[in-house]
């Protein structure tokens, strides 16, 4: 994983249980899907950004309940080369292109958050709970 993805400001933390077969890496961008199970972050409609994993969760070998922490908060995350955010970005949506990337496509992406500042080191997102799905 990659030393891009720290955190600005820390918010909260929360706690979900997490998807069957989801292999989530600490420092990771965290999606809930629409079943409301934590999911690492990738480039798909109807996720909604949860935060970034406070610790390693693998689920491949189920166990009773697993659940993941996760941070809300301002973080750095890589920037798509493909599709990068510009400084006019800045204030408008991120959205998720996989754990440790966003992006400017919104093509079949969900919302990572939104924009706050873009450097050379990657692109400072806001990761908050809304209460909407975006796809």
């Amino acid at each position: 994983m990659s030393e891009l993805i720290t955190p600005s400001t820390g918010k909260s933390r929360l706690t979900d249980p997490v998807a069957p077969n989801a292999i989530i890496d600490r420092n990771g961008l965290v999606a809930l899907n629409t079943e409301g199970l934590a999911t690492p972050a990738t480039k798909a409609p109807n996720l909604l950004a949860r935060g970034i994993a406070a610790h390693y969760i693998d689920n491949t070998i189920p166990t009773d309940n697993p659940t993941i922490t996760v941070c809300t908060g301002v973080f750095i995350l890589q920037n798509d080369i493909d599709h990068p955010l510009t400084r006019k970005d800045i204030g408008g949506f991120a959205y998720m292109l996989n754990e440790s990337t966003v992006t400017a496509d919104p093509t079949g992406s969900s919302i990572a958050g939104r924009v706050v500042q873009v450097m050379t080191e990657g692109a400072q997102v806001s990761i908050e709970i809304t209460g909407l799905h975006y796809g």
